[in-house]
């Protein structure tokens, strides 16, 4: 059984230097890592060229493609590995020394009972403590009518559906039947997308016993009233885009019309603070939204040998350095 650890990292050479460490002394498996750099600036290449080559993996993607982007090229750089499981993760988590073999000894329990497994995740927590991260409950109801979100609760397992790629541990089979994650929402949502997207047939599992912390350098949800920033203002048109989409994909009409009419209440209360740069965003997203329908990129056949060096394809706006040991 072999697994990959896949991160994207982006200008934070300090955190990605932990997310590594903490996967590297993992009791479970031995797993490589592949490091994919969404265009940092900070000389994190350097940092990664450190480590040992055997090991750690470095794929540097030349200008910010947004985490839709890099984590469609971390999933599919795993999976072209020829691993079993692709371990995805952010470069702000540091993972428990036996996060991974509780999502492994899970993943077997559930098999041994005849569930399909798309997907495991870890329950995450704040530096202070409180969870973060939470996945949606899957209420889904079993032959006898009622929800079955108890069945595996004696193990510690509880059935989700939509969840982040804060420590979520992918089957190659799910990755060759739902493809990969959405490079054109540029940002925000696209786990979300993936997570419900693989889950239609059945659900994925937090994994109660597989604790990670995620060193968020932001908590809540993001919010275009108070954002100051200039360029994560303008990032509020993907966000609204996608939110959405999702909605239109994965809920009801209802829950999309719900969705539409708070963004104009929205836009409506930032052109009352005289915000017009804001509310044209936001205006913008919900328009966007309505049209936006990105079709899933398949992986196909690729990745059927074990690799020891994941290769991307050449027409790809990235170049894959395997950086030898310093």
């Amino acid at each position: 059984m072999e697994v990959v650890a896949a991160i994207l990292t982006y200008n934070r050479i300090d955190l990605v230097q932990r997310c590594i460490s903490s996967i590297l002394d993992q009791k479970a498996i031995k797993t490589k890592i592949i490091v994919v750099d969404n265009g940092s600036s900070d000389g994190t290449e350097n940092i990664i060229s450190k480590y040992d080559s055997e090991k750690v993996y470095f794929h540097r993607i030349d200008r910010n493609i947004g985490a839709a982007g890099g984590f469609n090229t971390a999933l599919k750089l795993g999976y072209e590995s020829g691993a079993d499981f692709v371990w995805m993760m952010d470069d702000d988590v540091i993972c428990d020394p036996n996060a991974l073999e509780k999502l492994l000894e899970a993943f077997s329990l559930l098999r041994e009972q005849g569930q399909q497994v798309p997907y495991l995740v870890s329950k995450a927590h704040a530096p202070s403590g409180a969870v973060t991260n939470v996945p949606d409950v899957d209420h889904r109801l079993n032959a006898l009518a009622y929800q079955h979100w108890s069945q595996f609760l004696e193990h510690g397992l509880v059935p989700v559906s939509r969840a982040t790629f804060v420590s979520a541990l992918f089957p190659r089979k799910t990755i060759q039947r739902f493809g990969l994650p959405l490079s054109r929402m540029f940002i925000w949502g696209e786990d979300s997308e993936y997570t419900l997207r693989v889950t239609r047939e059945a659900p994925g599992f937090l994994v109660g016993s597989s604790h990670v912390e995620h060193v968020r350098a932001a908590a809540g949800a993001p919010d275009i009233v108070t954002e100051q920033n200039a360029v994560r203002v303008a990032w509020h048109r993907h966000r609204i885009r996608n939110d959405i989409y999702i909605d239109r994909k994965y809920r009801r009409k209802r829950a999309v019309l719900r969705r539409i009419v708070n963004n104009l209440k929205l836009v409506m209360q930032l052109m009352a603070r005289r915000e017009f740069h804001k509310a044209r965003i936001v205006l913008t997203g919900i328009v966007q939204g309505i049209f936006f329908n990105p079709e899933p990129e398949q992986v196909g056949a690729c990745g059927t040998q074990r690799n020891s060096v994941p290769t991307p394809p050449e027409t790809a706006p990235e170049r894959e350095r395997i950086l030898l040991k310093g």
